[in-house]
């Protein structure tokens, strides 16, 4: 605002106080509570805060003045979600759990993962406790080593 544009008392919104709190002075109406003036005349807003409790899904919001306002969020907080699951080697079945006692938990089957194809010319062969397995003689049955130029062994190449 430039000197040459002044503003007359009319002209201020009900937030200015002309002359009350202090003689031939404008002011800023301030409820003492949540503004107030600090020693050196300037404002101060006092801080609120939130809070929220995860087993009562109450957000609590505290103004600055210290009025406290609860918001029920419980109506939010009706999503399922996996909370845990277990697996079982023997029978290779994956269960999940989820936060709602009241649903019946997840059980995949994955045993049908398990296991080598029977087609042939696999490197992998099936072990005694029926898991993929590579061994040597597999890998001697269907690979020959890569020599250098002059001989040396450098790597395996599959045959095919």
């Amino acid at each position: 605002m430039a000197i040459n544009d002044p503003v007359i008392g009319s002209e201020l919104n009900s937030e200015f106080d002309i002359g009350t709190i202090a003689a031939n002075k404008v002011s800023i109406k301030i409820d003492g509570s949540t503004i107030t003036k600090n020693g050196n005349g300037q404002l101060v807003a006092t801080t609120g805060g939130l809070t929220y409790d995860n087993a009562t899904t109450v957000l609590t919001y505290t103004n600055g003045a210290g009025n406290v306002q609860n918001i029920d969020l419980s109506a939010l907080v009706s999503e399922i979600f996996v909370d845990g699951g277990t697996f079982d080697a023997a029978t290779s079945t994956l269960t999940l759990t989820d936060n709602d006692a009241a649903t019946p938990d997840v059980t995949i089957d994955l045993s049908t993962l398990i296991g080598v194809s029977t087609d042939a010319g696999n490197l992998l062969s099936n072990g005694a406790d029926g898991k993929p397995l590579l061994t040597k003689a597999d890998l001697d049955a269907q690979t020959i080593i890569l020599p250098s130029l002059f001989g040396t062994a450098i790597g395996r190449v599959i045959t095919i």
